[in-house]
């Protein structure tokens, strides 16, 4: 790292200060908070955090954009200089640990002159209890977890749910379907069926809800029961598209980690169930499972039948093919009336 007149005047200052014995844990993370500006979109800064290893806060500080190793170079020095409020006196520790390697390698040399040893950890646990603490300041909503949070839900599953969410999203189903168009869906074909519901065609949620009792579907469309009282009697399972407030700090995190595909800043997909006390809260392993057959098998039949349109060949008990991460599959599909599902006995 070639040292521009900025950093060697710091350097010549930082030379200057005593050097204790303290190990510092210095990272830049992608901030689990969003900062909502009244005339910009809302971002979630990156957070340069400094800590000693004895849990001592020694700078803190955000920015929107991502910083480079030069600025982490600069924002060291600083520290090092002038610490933050009560932060102790200006000093050198004798090892900086970042858990960036790259990072690690364009500040070594210069770290070395003040006879710093700079080294990668795999994780710094301090930096991330006080980022923890940090962030916990700005919101009292609890957290949600991330699908990969939940037993047994690997990446692979994960990426191919988001590919089919992103081609249901293009797909745009709500354009021809409503809560008027419920579909059946049993998958494996001989399981006990769920009822679906495109969402969207009212221009407010984009997405499927999926009820797993039609006793869920009768509450939800027969009763005018107040929001909080319906999901306190019924469950059910949810795909929405939304901007990425909406979303699983966990989730977006993976989403850049792993370069899982989201069609634009209104289709981030969120996947959840519903509970009692009036939560979303990441579904079941066997809920995203069932989830991957269906949206496979919608995507490979509703293009033909939307084009078709509506009439006397609408399905009843079509079985269709689907496609997983695990292999080859079959679903059985009914489109029936609503009131037919509504009301049976009329």
């Amino acid at each position: 790292m070639a040292a521009n007149s900025n950093v060697r005047s710091l350097l010549t200052k930082a030379n200057r200060l005593r050097q204790t014995e303290e190990i510092w844990e210095f990272a830049s993370p992608l901030a689990r908070v969003w900062i909502t500006p009244k005339r910009d979109a809302a971002y979630r800064p990156y957070l340069f955090l400094v800590v000693s290893t004895e849990g001592r806060v020694v700078f803190s500080k955000n920015q929107r954009q991502r910083p480079d190793a030069d600025q982490m170079l600069e924002v060291l020095l600083r520290t090092m200089i002038r610490p933050g409020l009560m932060a102790g006196r200006p000093r050198r520790p004798k090892a900086v640990h970042l858990d960036d390697a790259d990072v690690v390698s364009a500040l070594t040399p210069t770290l070395a002159q003040l006879d710093i040893r700079c080294e990668h950890r795999a994780s710094l646990p301090t930096l991330e209890r006080t980022r923890q603490f940090l962030e916990r300041g700005f919101t009292e909503i609890e957290p949600i977890p991330g699908l990969l949070t939940v037993s047994g839900v690997t990446p692979p599953l994960v990426q191919h749910l988001y590919e089919l969410a992103a081609e249901y999203y293009k797909m745009a189903p709500w354009h021809w379907l409503g809560d008027h168009d419920p579909m059946v869906i049993a998958y494996p074909p001989k399981s006990d069926p769920r009822y679906g519901i495109v969402m969207g065609s009212g221009g407010e949620v984009f997405g499927l809800s999926v009820y797993d009792h039609v006793e869920d579907l009768r509450l939800t469309f027969r009763q005018s029961l107040p929001q909080w009282e319906l999901m306190q009697r019924a469950s059910w399972l949810v795909l929405f598209f939304e901007q990425p407030m909406a979303m699983s700090f966990d989730d977006l995190d993976a989403i850049l980690q792993y370069d899982w595909p989201v069609v634009n800043e209104q289709a981030y997909p969120v996947f959840g169930r519903t509970t009692s006390d009036g939560r979303l809260m990441p579904p079941s392993l066997n809920d995203l499972v069932w989830l991957e057959g269906v949206l496979s098998g919608l995507l490979g039949y509703l293009p033909q039948f939307l084009q078709e349109g509506f009439g006397d060949d609408d399905p009843d008990n079509l079985t269709l093919p689907v496609q997983t991460i695990s292999g080859k599959a079959k679903m059985q599909l009914q489109m029936p009336e609503l009131d037919d599902l509504l009301f049976p006995d009329d």
